[in-house]
């Protein structure tokens, strides 16, 4: 599975807003490219232990969680790893039989031409990417997502 543009920018921005550790899950083809990015760790994504490699990786309780795949499988994991309360970012909604708990879910609809997004998409697109691009700290990365 390629990696998405959604965890490339996810795990970017996370770094950029000073979250600390960054740990992410991926197929071991994808580890150094997501160190490049900013993760700090990257869990092997088929192992059988995933929930207690990411927790052990954290070394204290989990409050935020992105699920940039957000499939079955890993929607799973997003609600397991976290705290009860944890804040879980989706990239789509979740299935309507899924338990969410006591979880705060959002997902991401980050559509910049919609009305109520476009002032934002401006100032993202005409002031704030471009600099960052410039100076390094967004990079740029391949994915067929």
């Amino acid at each position: 599975m390629p990696l998405t543009k959604y965890s490339i920018l996810a795990i970017q921005f996370a770094k950029l807003s000073g979250f600390s550790p960054i740990i992410t899950t991926a197929a071991t083809p994808h580890i150094s490219a997501l160190k490049d990015l900013g993760a700090d760790v990257v869990v092997n994504r088929s192992s059988p232990t995933i929930l207690k490699d990411i927790q052990a990786a954290a070394g204290k309780p989990i409050d935020y969680v992105v699920d940039a795949v957000a499939v079955p499988e890993t929607t799973k994991i997003a609600l397991e790893v976290g705290q009860p309360t944890s804040h879980i970012l989706t990239a789509l909604p979740f299935e309507k039989d899924v338990d969410r708990g006591e979880h705060t879910i959002a997902e991401v609809f980050g559509i910049v031409s919609y009305p109520h997004n476009a002032e934002l998409g401006k100032k993202l697109f005409f002031d704030v990417v471009p600099e960052l691009l410039v100076n390094g700290h967004l990079k740029v990365s391949n994915s067929e997502r």
